[in-house]
């Protein structure tokens, strides 16, 4: 064989292994190793199945009495952070993202994370008029409610609507520009809906509330209906780019099997994940696990105070 020939044939061979690389990226090279009998179970319930669930919804992020409306642009960053984490979009959906990776079991496991936002445009007077904003309502709140009943992880990062969240469109206004917070209040329209889909879940092992004061809000009635749900939720009032932060962060301690106490981000509390429920399956690949009570709930690392207070949301 000639040189020329070998170059070809070199160069035909390095661009086929690149190809498969970009297409197929490698799993990682060894499972975790998780001590901690609390955290082994927790994390052996999440990843139990071949296929790990996660969605992520962005509510419908207004600035009132200001129109700007943000979550669309705040998806779009998070969607270039999670492709820094291994995951690859689906070619058939634009809201799917795909990872391959180990469990705690050793098995290898698939990660299906939707990502997706509520509103139609940045401008809140115009998402009234467009039909499309009133079909976007629907569609982001379906796949929250319905990640509640299928999916084992689901994140919302929105407006808390002082206990009347989740939210997913426009908000009702008073005096025309803003928000009825007495009526989210009194009446909690998107907690009753919360709570009606909570009490069909089939799997759902971890709820994340990433918005104002969340822990006071919900945490303490979902948990009163389900106590061995997981659910982390932010316990100050907090700007968009803290949300932000911490679903990101949060996600990634999933990603990375953290324990107590490095799972929980600053400014947020977690109940009921890491409790200790059932023995580790005699299927496990690592030391079955006994169980012991159930530690505090954790709370992330003390905020320093905002020089102004944020408005709440």
């Amino acid at each position: 064989m000639s040189k020329k020939s070998l170059a070809i044939l070199i160069a035909f061979i390095l661009i086929v292994a690149g190809a498969f690389y970009l297409y197929n990226p490698p799993g990682p090279a060894f499972r975790p190793v998780i001590s901690d009998p609390n955290c082994l179970a927790a994390y052996l319930r999440l990843y139990e199945g071949p296929v790990l669930r996660i969605d992520i919804v962005f509510g419908y992020k207004d600035a009132r009495p200001a129109r700007f409306v943000g979550d669309r642009y705040e998806r779009n960053y998070f969607i270039t952070q999670v492709m820094r984490l291994g995951f690859t979009r689906s070619e058939e959906d634009d809201d799917l993202f795909l990872r391959k990776t180990l469990g705690p079991d050793g098995a290898e496991k698939s990660i299906e994370l939707r990502i997706t936002a509520s509103s139609a445009g940045p401008d809140d007077d115009e998402n009234r008029k467009d039909a499309f904003q009133a079909w976007k309502t629907r569609e982001a709140e379906n796949v929250f409610l319905q990640g509640v009943r299928e999916s084992r992880v689901v994140f919302y990062n929105g407006h808390s609507r002082t206990g009347g969240g989740p939210d997913f469109g426009p908000p009702r206004l008073a005096n025309g520009l803003k928000v009825d917070y007495s009526f989210y209040k009194k009446q909690r329209p998107g907690y009753q809906k919360l709570r009606s889909a909570l009490a069909e879940a089939k799997k759902i092992e971890l709820m994340g509330l990433f918005s104002c004061t969340a822990d006071a809000h919900f945490t303490g009635g979902l948990r009163e209906m389900r106590p061995e749900l997981g659910v982390i939720a932010s316990d100050h009032l907090l700007y968009y780019a803290d949300s932000l932060a911490n679903s990101l962060t949060t996600l990634k301690h999933i990603l990375e099997f953290k324990c107590q106490p490095d799972f929980v981000p600053a400014g947020n509390r977690l109940v009921g994940f890491f409790a200790a429920r059932a023995l580790v399956p005699k299927s496990s690949r690592q030391d079955r696990a006994s169980c012991t009570p159930e530690p505090e709930p954790q709370r992330g690392p003390a905020r320093c105070k905002p020089l102004h207070r944020p408005r709440a949301f």
